[in-house]
């Protein structure tokens, strides 16, 4: 029981705030203002809160579960982010709890844990297991270092090999894509063109306010994910992004806007107050006519790989690239873009001029 430091702002003044889990209820505790005590003080302090109750763990440990451990302390300590807390907890729950939840903490075993995971490899996709070890893992580690646990069972587990390997995105036709978007209204004209030709993620899209439209540029601030607003996916997801031609289908749907001003949301759900669900704007408005296009498996995935895909042919360094689509230079070259035939057989041809 480790217990978290914090800097809140209240009243206009920093101070340092404790949160600790204790008989499963979380308590607080501010102990002081950040320009009086240092961080190493107020730290020393988060101990002597937490340090009676840390001395009692040894006697408990025996007792308790796996999913009142998870519940009560793992999810409890963090300072997660919404997102990463909502999905945290979303795997665990799912996948985890309803197997083990009930067995002791301490006395989980590996092989019981790998065949936890064999089980689900043979159902589930390769990275949804992969995160279920992740936490199988960070849980224990984290029993470990609070005397809950003497060894970690799940430091060693390994993902079948049988798993079931991730479907890569389809990287459609552009023409396609291009007939499908002048077939939309200019709502979901813009959103899809956003997604095809900007490669901006659905959730970004949604989470923009009319002022993040700017001086030629997408400024992307925060996301929406499963109905949160939160900051975006990763640190270089915070970006800007340029408009270029599509600079006038942002004129022409904020228009059509009730609320124009600088924090509405560009995308605004019926009442105007929440975001847009992207989910069933794709799948009422968007899909139809994409399938129509010839566009059979082309989700948002398979947008941004579209459009990392052509950029790569049009755009030489690689770090542009990876900045304009929010994330690293390995993620955007393994992960999104494709090489095509045309490009394969240009490559083989510069080959042949050289060793003919």
């Amino acid at each position: 029981m480790k217990g978290s430091l914090q800097k809140v702002k209240q009243r206009g003044q920093w101070l340092w705030r404790v949160q600790w889990r204790e008989n499963g209820k979380g308590r607080t505790r501010i102990i002081g203002a950040v320009h009086e005590l240092s961080r190493a003080e107020a730290d020393a302090a988060r101990r002597a809160i937490v340090a009676p109750l840390n001395a009692a763990i040894p006697t408990r440990a025996v007792g308790v579960t796996l999913a009142a451990y998870v519940r009560d302390e793992y999810l409890a300590s963090p300072d997660w982010k919404a997102s990463t807390e909502y999905t945290t907890s979303d795997i665990i729950e799912r996948y985890v709890l309803p197997a083990i939840g009930s067995r002791l903490l301490a006395q989980v075993t590996r092989p019981e844990l790998q065949a936890l995971l064999n089980d689900l490899a043979a159902r589930l996709s390769k990275s949804i297991v992969d995160r279920v070890r992740f936490q199988l893992r960070a849980i224990y580690r984290l029993a470990v270092s609070d005397g809950r646990a003497l060894l970690n069972p799940a430091e060693a587990l390994t993902t079948p090999r049988a798993v079931k390997g991730r479907v890569a995105p389809e990287v459609g036709d552009r023409d396609a894509i291009s007939k499908a978007i002048m077939a939309l209204p200019v709502r979901e004209r813009l959103f899809l063109a956003l997604a095809s030709w900007r490669g901006m993620r659905p959730g970004e899209i949604a989470a923009l306010q009319v002022g993040d439209i700017r001086d030629g540029f997408v400024n992307i601030e925060r996301r929406v994910y499963r109905g949160v607003i939160d900051d975006p996916k990763t640190l270089k997801g915070r970006r800007k992004v340029a408009l270029g031609s599509l600079a006038g289908l942002i004129d022409e749907h904020v228009a059509t806007l009730a609320n124009a001003a600088s924090g509405a949301w560009l995308f605004p759900s019926e009442n105007g107050k929440t975001p847009i669900t992207y989910n069933n704007l794709f799948r009422r408005s968007l899909k139809p006519v994409l399938e129509a296009a010839g566009l059979i498996r082309f989700n948002f995935q398979a947008m941004r790989a579209t459009f990392a895909t052509i950029y790569g042919e049009t755009e030489q360094d690689a770090k542009v690239r990876a900045e304009t689509m929010g994330h690293s230079v390995d993620v955007h070259e393994n992960t999104y873009r494709r090489t095509s035939d045309e490009q394969l057989n240009r490559s083989m041809a510069k080959l042949e001029e050289k060793i003919q």
